[in-house]
């Protein structure tokens, strides 16, 4: 986190262990009962380890862009907005999570559960190899909310130029295989159907429901009551 002193990386730790403490409470979501049951596993065979929640263990902090997709192409990171960052914690126990950070280093949100250990495992395979690491530059992760879509983006060196690739991570409203590598014009092309579904969709729904409220509340012949 080269952006964020010592002190406010600090907060942020104490921040998430309290966000994540709530989660971790939730006894009936399948990875808590399965971190709860490693954690006292963990207590059975060490008396010493695990006497308290503890603060998480720093994973991935990476810089965290909204997609301008008109300029999606472009090499350069100032086509996207930043808001943020992003972290890609790994608590141990089998309990992982992904906390989003705004620019004014307040914690906004703090997520688990399997989609969430997907992407760590993304993440965690790109940024945790040394060999991957030297021929990329300028990695961040892009989101589209309204499309709740979430990617890795870097740029890849080969040989005199560069190229931008995108892994995504996590996407409801188009299609991709997480994980795997694509072209940007390929992500934004798909992105773009996505959006221009959701957007007829919209409009489809307004149009019906607009239609049903022209009914008259009764219909058909009417009975005089006796």
């Amino acid at each position: 986190m080269e952006q964020i002193n010592a002190k406010s990386a600090a907060k942020l730790k104490n921040d998430i262990s309290d966000m994540l403490k709530l989660h971790v409470r939730a006894y009936h979501l399948p990875q808590v009962r399965l971190y709860q049951g490693a954690r006292r596993s963990r207590k059975r065979s060490d008396k010493k380890a695990n006497r308290k929640f503890g603060k998480p263990p720093m994973g991935w902090t990476l810089p965290l862009h909204l997609i301008d997709l008109k300029r999606f192409d472009s090499l350069k990171a100032s086509s996207e907005f930043e808001i943020g960052w992003m972290q890609f914690i790994n608590w141990r126990h089998g309990l992982f999570a992904i906390a989003e950070i705004r620019k004014d280093l307040a914690v906004s949100s703090v997520a688990t559960g399997p989609p969430v250990k997907t992407q760590f495992g993304i993440v965690n395979r790109i940024l945790g190899s040394r060999p991957a690491r030297q021929d990329i530059d300028d990695i961040r992760v892009v989101a589209a909310p309204v499309l709740h879509f979430r990617a890795l983006v870097y740029l890849r060196r080969k040989k005199d130029k560069k190229e931008k690739i995108v892994i995504p991570l996590f996407s409801a409203a188009a299609q991709f295989r997480l994980g795997k590598k694509y072209t940007a014009s390929v992500v934004r092309e798909r992105l773009e159907t996505a959006l221009a579904h959701r957007i007829r969709s919209g409009k489809e729904s307004k149009r019906r429901s607009g239609r049903r409220k022209s009914r008259p509340l009764i219909e058909g012949p009417q009975r005089r009551l006796t």
